[in-house]
């Protein structure tokens, strides 16, 4: 029983890592949108405003749907675990002790986590806001799209690292769910 717990684990962990990546790439996925049509509506680029939103959004398709199957990854990387998931797995005291202590064991690193990201998510509108708040420039839609383009970075990287952490909370709840 300890082994398959084990390896439910470490299922959960590489597929919280998967679903981590997956809502960063959500969360990220129009920056090119944005800033390619900051860039071609100032000029940087030598192409036309439509072709700056036709190539950004076929990047934003493709970054999602990278992040589309990255959460089929982890979907996957559970499906042997169907009764722990839906919470038909019979568990001992051991086991659930041992769920205990592997979500005590990570309380840390998911408390530090959460306290970065949220600092970092607190921060990340100040680029944009500081770039809204300057004397008015023919660049500062330029400007504006990198402070979008920043917060959008932050608040995905400040997503990746709870959701990260989340996977020894994850197996304890479905452990202790299920021997209700």
């Amino acid at each position: 029983m300890r082994l398959r717990l084990g390896h439910s684990a470490e299922a959960a962990r590489t597929a919280w890592r998967n679903i981590g990546s997956a809502v960063a790439l959500f969360v990220v996925s129009p920056i090119p949108v944005v800033l390619l049509i900051a860039a071609a509506d100032q000029g940087v680029l030598s192409v036309s405003v439509e072709a700056a939103i036709a190539i950004g959004l076929g990047s934003f398709f493709l970054i999602a749907a990278v992040g589309a199957l990255q959460l089929v990854r982890a979907t996957n990387g559970l499906s042997p675990f169907v009764p722990i998931r839906r919470k038909r797995l019979q568990s001992d005291f051991a086991a659930l002790q041992w769920a205990k202590d592997l979500d005590a064991t990570h309380q840390r690193q998911r408390t530090t986590s959460l306290a970065v990201a949220v600092a970092l998510w607190v921060l990340s509108p100040l680029p944009l806001m500081v770039a809204a708040l300057l004397e008015p420039t023919p660049s500062q839609g330029l400007w504006i799209a990198g402070g979008t383009a920043f917060l959008l970075l932050v608040v995905a990287a400040g997503l990746f690292m709870v959701l990260l952490t989340a996977w020894s909370r994850y197996v304890a709840a479905k452990l202790a769910s299920a021997e209700r």
